[in-house]
């Protein structure tokens, strides 16, 4: 039997790089150095996911790829999963709302950032970039590199670093919606392996939140 391939330094160091890289960009977005917030995390997921597919060309084209015979099921899991998530945050909210003081004014926080945008520019911003963007870095590209090494622990680190990056925020409410929200999708890709459908999941459910149906204090 051949001996494994030994990985290049390049190869072993792109994923510290690229989630230093993240820690970098989330940390400029949440502490007042942003010129717009919506361009600015735009444009912080593009170059993350153009790190992505530096380090890793022949993966991540391999993670695009999406049989004809898979796009209905990616569309319908898709629709789903986000209506699933939505009501998880929809019962998570009421009962930070009951066991907590302060949730509700760090939900609040959290919609200040829609204050004054566009909608129209917002949701194309959403749809187009960020919402698949963050599924094609995190999921596609952390989430499967260190799953690929360590497994379930790699998958559990995924979560923990697509949580941690929110922290710059200052907003506990905000962290603990990252983790939820990391986890959920995480078990989505790990399930399926469809970053299509993962992309629809999360599109669909930022829209809902941040534009049709509001949750809590933004209610």
């Amino acid at each position: 039997m051949a001996p494994a391939p030994v990985a290049s330094f390049a190869d072993r160091a792109s994923v510290p790089v690229c989630l230093a890289a993240a820690a970098l960009a989330f940390s400029l977005l949440f502490t007042g150095v942003a010129f717009d917030f919506w361009w600015q995390m735009a444009l912080s997921v593009a170059g993350l996911c153009l790190l992505a597919f530096l380090f890793d060309p022949a993966g991540m084209a391999a993670v695009m790829r999406m049989p004809a015979r898979r796009v209905g099921q990616a569309v319908v899991f898709g629709v789903l999963s986000a209506a699933v998530l939505y009501g998880v945050f929809c019962l998570g909210n009421a009962a930070a709302g009951a066991l907590t003081h302060f949730s509700r004014a760090q939900v609040a926080r959290v919609y200040e950032f829609k204050q004054g945008a566009p909608v129209g520019l917002m949701v194309a911003l959403m749809a187009l970039v960020i919402g698949p963007g963050e599924e094609v870095f995190w999921r596609g590209f952390i989430q499967r590199r260190l799953v690929g090494r360590w497994g379930a622990a790699g998958y559990g680190l995924s979560v923990l670093a697509y949580g941690l990056v929110h922290a710059a925020s200052g907003n506990l409410m905000l962290v603990v919606a990252a983790l939820v929200c990391g986890t959920f999708w995480g078990l989505l890709y790990w399930r399926f392996r469809s970053i299509w459908l993962n992309i629809v999941s999360h599109v669909l459910w930022d829209v809902a939140v941040f534009v049709v149906w509001p949750i809590g204090a933004a209610g």
